[in-house]
């Protein structure tokens, strides 16, 4: 996060917030599942990403392996996805409030600029903008699960 009020922006947050007791850095972290979706079924609205993301590491977890987190994120644009695989390790995820919102985000009242950064140059990493994001989900990583 690159503001300290962030996470406030953030639909659920609190949910994160309860199980490690802070914001995580998602340093490490692992991308276990991108779902992108056209609409939803809302008017006037553009594309829907759900990400799965393994908080491996993460300090505060009660195991190694971490808890797994689902995030929303709605109404994308620009997406820039490279070299989804069969592992995708990020360095972190960065979420930026990049101002009012004007096309193509005219309902929403802040557009945020969102990273996960890839930990090499060729290897998986994905940005884009979006109007909202939610922490949908936080659970125990039961190994070899996937959503």
């Amino acid at each position: 996060m690159n503001a300290p009020n962030i996470p406030d922006a953030i639909v659920g947050h609190e949910k994160l917030v309860a199980v490690l007791g802070r914001w995580p850095t998602f340093h490490d972290a692992e991308v276990l599942c991108m779902q992108l979706v056209r609409d939803e079924g809302r008017p006037f609205s553009g594309p829907v990403c759900t990400v799965a993301v393994c908080l491996q590491g993460e300090p505060g977890a009660q195991t190694s392996e971490g808890p797994m987190v689902t995030l929303r994120f709605y109404d994308l644009h620009d997406l820039r996805l490279a070299s989804f695989n069969h592992q995708n390790p990020i360095l972190g995820l960065e979420i930026a409030v990049s101002g009012l919102a004007s096309k193509p985000h005219a309902l929403a009242s802040h557009v945020f600029d969102v990273t996960l950064q890839g930990v090499h140059e060729d290897a998986f990493s994905a940005s884009f903008t979006c109007s909202r994001v939610e922490v949908v989900g936080v659970e125990a990583q039961v190994p070899h699960r996937r959503p």
